[in-house]
């Protein structure tokens, strides 16, 4: 019954892309390039994007390991609306993955998200932005790592609600400050497997603030502040007189906040790029987890040599929540990737990543089963990437991906390797 519903809802997303689809073919013109479909004002563009690969290690695992070939479907549509003063986009989409040798990790995903912008006056804009997610995360991911991945017959599903609202105030010119400000809230919930994942629901409030001051025509220098605070609803729904006495290991309420400095720039046409380093530091409610603390940094560059090649690098680190995997993760994170164009509608993308998380402080899984409590990941990852563009509205590929991971825990190391084709209908 789960898996009709699925293909139903599949079916609907599949007839609304082609009823679309019909109903553009004049837009499909050699004189309309840009595609889309006008609609109030508007134009939307919608997608459909279908992939089948073959995934050696579904719940990466270091042995016995399972195998299945995948099919994904994905419709989806994009509305935008660009006013004097205005902009309005909004993101919709369906996501399903269906295992052939393992049903129980299939799964259907949607998301919908709005971005609005409201430009008062030249220094100052306002804006905002809500989204809804119905996702899931894939048993060997997350919490369900190693062979906690046995433990559970399906993936966590979960429900993702959030908004954002800020302002801007300021121009871009040589000299002059401008000020970005916004407050936004994100709410976390699980319907399933629920003897694990009650200790990772979860109400996130930010505060994010940010000062730059443009010294040259492409480069600013730049002030940014975070202030975070994590709500578990674990440990809110068992406080309380009436309440029976709850372990501090099961309290990961805690605020959170970073300062970090640096410069974003544009060099040339060919070269953009940002740095910031700063400080990092998470509070506990429960005085007996401590506190944590550590230097953060982002570094990003881009890099454009020739009109049809770009390198880009992005490096990071940073406190990331644990999902009841310890304290806290202090997360290291390397990215590299080229793309390049070998003929107009042909081109190829290589991928590379290296993630190292450190583990720290009690983990609520380990500190029932009396495990050992130190745990540090290094994750390494490699793809490659072929699109042949064969319309403007159609492009197909193949691609190939390599991942694996070494852990000072047992039983949580793996290797993966993952082949397939897709294609993307657009207009």
């Amino acid at each position: 019954m789960h898996r009709m519903k699925h293909i139903i809802y599949n079916y609907i997303g599949l007839f609304i892309f082609s009823t679309l689809l019909l109903n553009s073919i004049p837009a499909l013109s050699a004189e309309d390039e840009d595609g889309g479909i006008p609609v109030i004002g508007g134009v939307i563009y919608p997608s459909l994007g279908v992939k089948s690969y073959y995934n050696d290690n579904v719940l990466l695992q270091d042995k016995n390991s399972k195998d299945s070939f995948v099919i994904v479907t994905s419709p989806r549509a994009k509305y935008f609306l660009e006013g004097d003063i205005t902009e309005f986009k909004l993101d919709m989409g369906i996501e399903d993955g269906f295992y052939t040798h393992s049903h129980n990790d299939n799964y259907f995903d949607l998301d919908a998200n709005v971005d609005m912008s409201y430009y008062a006056t030249e220094r100052i804009t306002f804006f905002g932005n809500a989204g809804y997610k119905k996702g899931h995360e894939a048993r060997g991911e997350g919490s369900q790592t190693g062979l906690n991945a046995l433990n559970f017959d399906h993936p966590h599903r979960y429900r993702l609600w959030g908004a954002e609202a800020g302002f801007k105030y300021g121009v871009e010119e040589v000299g002059m400050p401008r000020i970005e400000s916004s407050y936004s809230h994100d709410e976390r919930r699980y319907s399933n497997n629920r003897e694990r994942t009650r200790f990772q629901e979860r109400n996130e409030e930010r505060v994010n603030t940010a000062l730059f001051y443009q010294v040259l025509p492409n480069t600013s220098l730049l002030i940014e502040s975070t202030l975070s605070r994590f709500s578990y609803m674990e440990g809110r729904q068992t406080r309380g007189e009436e309440a029976e006495a709850v372990d501090a290991t099961d309290d990961l309420d805690s605020y959170q906040y970073s300062v970090l400095g640096g410069l974003k720039w544009q060099a040339t046409y060919q070269t953009e790029g940002r740095f910031k380093i700063g400080w990092n530091e998470k509070f506990f409610d429960a005085k007996e987890r401590g506190n944590s603390a550590g230097f953060s940094w982002e570094l990003g560059v881009d890099w454009q040599p020739l009109a049809y090649t770009m390198l880009s690098l992005s490096t990071s680190q940073r406190l990331e929540e644990a999902d009841g995997l310890g304290n806290d993760a202090t997360v290291r994170r390397v990215d590299l990737s080229w793309k390049h164009y070998w003929r107009e509608w042909f081109k190829t993308t290589t991928s590379f990543y290296y993630s190292n998380q450190d583990f720290s402080g009690r983990s609520i899984v380990d500190d029932r089963a009396g495990n050992s409590r130190d745990r540090e990941d290094d994750d390494f990852g490699v793809e490659l990437r072929a699109d042949y563009e064969f319309r403007r509205w159609l492009t197909v590929g193949i691609d190939y991906s390599y991942s694996m991971r070494n852990s000072s825990r047992g039983g949580f190391d793996y290797e993966r390797n993952m082949v397939g084709l897709h294609a993307l209908f657009s207009l």
